[in-house]
Order: C-alpha cells, then sequence, then structure tokens
C-alpha cells in the first residue's frame, strides 16, 4: 500500500509540473508563481546536456573534419530531448522535434541576440532579452550575484512587459539562464576533459574556461528561439520550444567552442 501511494505521489508530481505549462493563464501569474512553473523548463535543459555528455563520454570521439566533429553530437542530442516529458506530451510530432532540433543545432551557432529576434516583439522585451543576454556573458560574477541579477531582471519584465505571453517567454528565458548558469559551473571539468584530456583548469572561476565563451547567452537564445517557433502549438508548445531551442543552441555552443580552442 505504501509503495502504491509513494508511485501515485511521484506520478502526481511530474502530472502537476507539465501541466503548469498547459495552462492558457487567464489572469496575471504571481512572479514567484512564473519562477516555480517554469523551472521545470531549466532542469529538463540541463537533463539533455547530462544525457548528450553520458552518450559522448562512453566512447572515443573519431574524426577528421569539424563536420563530422559536429555530426558526432546530432544524434545523441535528438535522443535527448526525445526524452523530456514536456516535449513528450506536447502536441509536437515526432516528425517537427527532430527538424527543430536539427535546425536549431545545425544552424549558425550562437545567434543570441536581438538582430535574430522578430520585430513583432515589443521593444521592451527586446531591451530585457538584450540585458539578460549580457548578464549570463559576464564572466566576473558569483552564481549568487548573477541570480540576483536575473531576479532584477525577473521583476522588471513582469511590472514593464504587457503582452502575457512575452512575460511567459522571458520566464521561460530566465529559467533557462539560471539552469544553465548552474550546469556549467558544476560540470565544466567534465567537458573540457571530453575534448582534450591534457587540459588543466584554467581558473577557480569556472566561466574563465575557454569553452564557456557565450554558452549561457546562447542557451537563452534557442529558449526564446524555441519558444517563439512552436508558440503556434500553445503553452505547452513554447514549453517544449524552449527545452529543445535551448539544449540545442547548447550543445551547438559548447561544440564550436571545444572546436575552436581545442581541435583547430
Amino acid at each position: 500500500m505504501k509503495k502504491t501511494f509513494f508511485t501515485l505521489t511521484i506520478v502526481l508530481v511530474s502530472l502537476i509540473a507539465i501541466q503548469s505549462c498547459k495552462k492558457d493563464e487567464t489572469k496575471k501569474s504571481s512572479i514567484e508563481e512564473l519562477r516555480n512553473k517554469y523551472e521545470i523548463i531549466g532542469k529538463e535543459h540541463n537533463n539533455t546536456l547530462s544525457y548528450v555528455y553520458n552518450d559522448i563520454s562512453s566512447h572515443k570521439l573519431t574524426f577528421t573534419s569539424k563536420q563530422e566533429f559536429i555530426n558526432i553530437f546530432n544524434e545523441p542530442l535528438i535522443k535527448a530531448v526525445k526524452k523530456s516529458e514536456i516535449i513528450q506530451n506536447s502536441n509536437l510530432e515526432k516528425e517537427k522535434i527532430v527538424n527543430y532540433t536539427n535546425y536549431y543545432y545545425n544552424k549558425p551557432f550562437a545567434i543570441n541576440r536581438s538582430e535574430q529576434l522578430p520585430d513583432t516583439l515589443s521593444s521592451k522585451f527586446i531591451e530585457l532579452y538584450n540585458q539578460l543576454i549580457d548578464v549570463s556573458n559576464n564572466k566576473n560574477q558569483t552564481i549568487n550575484e548573477y541570480f540576483e541579477q536575473i531576479n532584477i531582471l525577473e521583476n522588471e519584465a513582469f511590472n514593464n512587459l504587457t503582452d502575457e505571453n512575452e512575460i511567459q517567454i522571458f520566464f521561460i528565458a530566465s529559467s533557462v539562464g539560471k539552469s544553465s548558469f548552474n550546469y556549467w559551473m558544476t560540470h565544466i571539468d567534465e567537458w573540457e576533459t571530453l575534448f582534450n584530456s591534457s587540459t588543466n583548469k584554467l581558473s577557480d572561476n569556472p566561466y574563465d574556461h575557454p569553452i564557456l565563451d557565450g554558452i549561457v547567452g546562447a542557451d537563452i537564445g534557442g529558449a526564446v528561439a524555441g519558444a517563439l517557433s512552436a508558440a503556434v502549438t500553445g503553452p505547452l508548445g513554447w514549453c517544449a520550444g524552449g527545452i529543445l531551442g535551448s539544449s540545442a543552441y547548447s550543445t551547438a555552443k559548447v561544440v564550436e567552442n571545444a572546436w575552436n580552442y581545442f581541435m583547430e
């Protein structure tokens, strides 16, 4: 009986997390509600990166060109995003999931500035988005300082954006930013060892590692791009798109940086 209750509890918690993205907001949520609602997006983004790393690290990297090096990570990335519960429960067709993943992974790397955002977004959203990118690419801050800056931007977005959809998408992006920063602070040594076993730790500040250049900003850019692309399928679509886009951009950016610093 206890085992059954425990299993049901886990299922219910998972369903609540997924349902939070299904709700079509009829009234403005509080800031904390939005933070809690989209926390799962950042977590699933990190789970995807962990899956890609575990897959790649299980065998020796063999390649003769940059394109072959890029291709090595493509299939594990597709497998990883397919494992996301939110993506599995979204309205995105399996073919579209693969197409979106391939598109965001293989497009020019690290496109994360406002020049690539559609002009249908408000000037205030673009301003806050650029600030979010700039804060995320600042190498001289602790994780607590970073989170403080993100909280300030979330407050400004909540109080100044008038379009409810833009508010939701901004909080998807900020969730990915916080989770991404945390992930790379924790796992950067593993990734650098994957690319170059002789690499020594460069600094006590994990953000000084060369393959981290611009990576959190790329994750955020992918989250926004993915959410906007999939938004036509509704709230669950932009959640799925946020995970898919951020995971693809993140993998693409770390691969690009690794090639530039260790392979060329």
